[in-house]
């Protein structure tokens, strides 16, 4: 029975692997390749267009990365050197555990009063400064080889989600549509204060 596992492991898992990845590289080098196109520009933006909170950036310049998301890009980055999904899951996982652990430590924020709407946009900045290659494909491997009730449910699920939200949201996103958003919270922000 051993041995029979070292032999799935050894022999008929990498071949697998391999053949999906062929299949899903090819299906998503286009939207790897768009991540990366976006990367390079929104990797410029300022934190307020990116929807940071301002409580919690208000002591960085834009311009560096500030301390408490430096870790959670630096582990994000290793990312696409795991071999294995459940090893990819928890990568992200840690990543962005990373990133609630040094807004205490580097912000005095409470992690109680992040809310996901706070959440993803960190979590995007991160993303863009990891420097990953293959994130769309990455990311459908994670979902495919992976129980779909690990990655739905729970601290590791929200942790997850959020993470593909911040692939999908870089890999789609054009300047226009950032424009376009950061033009009508402007407005409606200029509303607010004329009322």
């Amino acid at each position: 029975r051993t041995h029979l596992v070292g032999l799935m492991q050894g022999f008929v898992y990498p071949k697998v692997i391999d053949y999906f990845f062929r299949k899903q590289i090819q299906l998503k080098a286009d939207d790897d390749r768009l991540f990366r196109l976006n990367c390079a520009w929104l990797s410029k933006e300022t934190f307020s267009n990116l929807a940071i909170p301002e409580e919690i950036v208000q002591d960085y310049d834009s311009t560096t990365m500030p301390p408490f998301l430096w870790r959670s890009s630096e582990k994000m980055s290793e990312l696409e050197l795991m071999l294995v999904p459940a090893d990819m899951i928890l990568c992200v996982y840690e990543s962005i555990a990373l990133i609630y652990s040094d807004l205490v430590s580097y912000c005095k924020v409470e992690p109680s009063r992040i809310s996901a709407d706070d959440l993803t946009p960190l979590v995007i900045y991160a993303t863009i400064h990891a420097d990953l290659l293959f994130p769309n494909a990455t990311l459908e491997m994670m979902m495919n080889f992976t129980e779909n009730q690990i990655v739905s449910t729970g601290e590791i699920g929200y942790y997850f989600t959020t993470w593909a939200t911040a692939v999908n949201y870089i890999t789609t996103i054009t300047r226009e549509d950032l424009i376009s958003t950061i033009a009508k919270e402007n407005n409606e922000n200029f509303l607010k204060k004329n009322k």
